[in-house]
């Protein structure tokens, strides 16, 4: 029998904001490893976010396992950034290029549930509604592990 060994590329991605994910889902790699650091097993944390398949939560682990510093040190960076956004006030907010404002004859619900909004302002950030600190710089795995010295 003829086994061929091939090394597997994590289903990790980074979105707009550089927070990575679980392959095509929403589940952060933050999640998956806080789970794991929490005690739950790969299939307890599968079971929990099931947009993320079993395998992939084990190849996260591994990846996480193979990699421990590099991840840590991503990870207290995100938390560091969160602190300095939630201290700062974190977001940022924009005249809309093109985006149509509200009526002028918007009720005084619209405007004390989407005060900025009728305000003619919006969130800058991604579509999904998260924000970013002004000058907040991507993360890259990849880039943090090919510098990572890995024990011989």
């Amino acid at each position: 029998m003829n086994m061929v060994v091939a090394a597997e590329t994590p289903p990790l991605s980074a979105d707009a904001t550089g927070v990575f994910r679980v392959g095509h889902s929403r589940v952060t790699l933050g999640t998956v490893v806080g789970a794991f650091r929490d005690g739950a097993t790969a299939e307890e944390i599968a079971e929990q976010y099931p947009a993320v398949s079993l395998g992939q939560v084990y190849a996260v682990i591994a990846y996480y396992l193979a990699h421990t510093a590099v991840v840590d040190d991503y990870l207290r960076e995100r938390e560091q950034r969160a602190a300095d956004c939630t201290r700062t006030g974190g977001a940022r907010w924009e005249h809309p290029s093109p985006s149509p404002r509200p009526p002028s004859t918007a009720s005084s619900t619209t405007v004390a549930r989407y005060p900025l909004a009728a305000a003619g302002l919006r969130r800058s950030g991604s579509s999904s509604g998260l924000v970013q600190c002004a000058g907040a710089q991507r993360a890259t795995l990849a880039s943090a592990s090919e510098g990572a010295q890995t024990p011989a």
